[in-house]
């Protein structure tokens, strides 16, 4: 997949419109994850949309918004097309996957991590937003639900924010609004 602009990997945590406020996102491809809500007076722009097959939910709505699918779970490429009717224009392979698992040190991370690292292995560079790795009292920019405690043990949270974190300290990603 070419793409000849910086990355933005939008996550769904409380701090989204906070990094997302005056920023123009025409210098950047952005990528969704699963659920996302419209965040009334900015920016949603959404080139590609990536999410985990079997969530609960109407995909129309997010692939109306996006012209790419990201696949970010190995062995899902086809059941991506059968339900969605599009084929993904980006797959994690399985070699990346068993990659990712060994550098994050566990094997259920989450799809929005697995994005992060999908995007650093094309050429431009990348920008996180809204990954708060379900601290505080919030789960989502749009919700006040509390982060789900089996979620967090289930993905083992901890370890996707340590290797993020040290992408940003390695100048591997960047936290938006903080270059």
């Amino acid at each position: 997949m070419l793409i000849n602009k910086k990355i933005l990997v939008c996550g769904s945590g409380p701090s989204l419109p906070g990094q997302l406020k005056n920023i123009d996102l025409s210098d950047f491809f952005v990528v969704r994850i699963n659920f996302w809500e419209k965040i009334n007076g900015y920016d949603n722009k959404c080139d590609a949309w990536a999410f985990y097959p079997y969530f609960q939910g109407d995909f129309k709505p997010y692939l109306e918004k996006a012209k790419h699918i990201w696949m970010p779970h190995y062995g899902f490429h086809d059941e991506c097309k059968r339900i969605t009717g599009i084929t993904p224009s980006y797959t994690i392979t399985k070699q990346e996957t068993k990659k990712f698992h060994q550098l994050i040190g566990h094997k259920n991370p989450t799809s929005g991590a697995v994005v992060i690292y999908m995007a650093t292995l094309l050429e431009p560079d990348v920008y996180i937003a809204g990954f708060d790795f379900s601290k505080g009292d919030k789960g989502y920019y749009w919700s006040d639900k509390k982060p789900s405690a089996d979620g967090i043990e289930h993905h083992k949270q901890w370890f996707e924010e340590k290797w993020v974190n040290k992408q940003i300290e390695t100048k591997q990603i960047f936290k938006l609004g903080t270059t």
